[in-house]
């Protein structure tokens, strides 16, 4: 239903397997110097943006993950009205928050950071919260039978369990926002999005080859401390 709802032409669009092909080769070979010091001063803020936003949204989103857990926050209204709250930010795409800030604030990489952090302040929250109400209730009841409290209970037996989940949860975020830095480039938020769209805009597609693989290697190298930091947690 959905294929037909926005007509998509799955055989007609072989045919332009050559074009696609020409439009990748035409990306080769990438060129790093005609962009010059804007090049690498874009990427040095893309990164700056990913990093910032990742880290302040984890702290926004840590409370308000244990609040949005079911199995920890016994209060349902709080419960109920955390978990809206949160739903009602998600509903608001990151491009138009991005806007906002720019309209607010003007051109730059600090209202591309905010709204990345909203962005991920929401999103984090509810993984946080589904990943602790996924958590095994025996080790919480046999640390509440030696009669700890609540709070003793949630760090020795509910933490020590989600910590691996969380861990990989937070260095996805990071990997997405690296990316999504790029987007909101285009719209002024600061970054090497500017630099591509620019590059595309007078077909400059080499240059365009260069920033996607400079892209590709910031991704990889997360996507390998990643792999590195799971391995130590687990």
């Amino acid at each position: 239903f959905a294929l037909v709802t926005i007509e998509m032409p799955l055989i007609s669009a072989f045919g332009l397997f050559d074009e696609v092909v020409a439009s990748f080769g035409s990306l080769y070979p990438p060129d790093f110097t005609t962009a010059g010091p804007e090049l690498w001063q874009g990427i040095r803020e893309t990164i700056a943006i990913g990093f910032t936003a990742t880290t302040l949204g984890l702290v926004l989103a840590i409370p308000l993950g244990i609040l949005s857990a079911r199995n920890i926050m016994f209060n349902r209204a709080i419960y109920s009205a955390t978990r809206l709250f949160l739903l009602a930010l998600r509903g608001l795409p990151e491009l138009i928050v991005a806007v906002l800030f720019v309209a607010a604030m003007g051109l730059g990489p600090v209202p591309g950071t905010l709204a990345l952090t909203l962005g991920t302040a929401t999103f984090m929250a509810k993984l946080i919260g589904d990943a602790l109400e996924e958590v095994s209730s025996v080790p919480r009841e046999a640390v509440l039978a030696t009669g700890a409290s609540r709070t003793q209970e949630f760090f020795t037996s509910v933490i020590p369990q989600a910590l691996p989940t969380l861990v990989s949860q937070t260095l996805y975020m990071l990997d997405v926002n690296l990316r999504s830095s790029t987007v909101l480039g285009i719209i002024g938020g600061g970054g090497i999005g500017f630099l591509l769209l620019s590059a595309i805009r007078v077909l400059e597609e080499q240059t365009v080859g260069a920033i996607i693989i400079v892209i590709f290697v910031i991704v990889y190298a997360i996507e390998l401390l990643g792999s590195f930091v799971r391995w130590i947690v687990e």
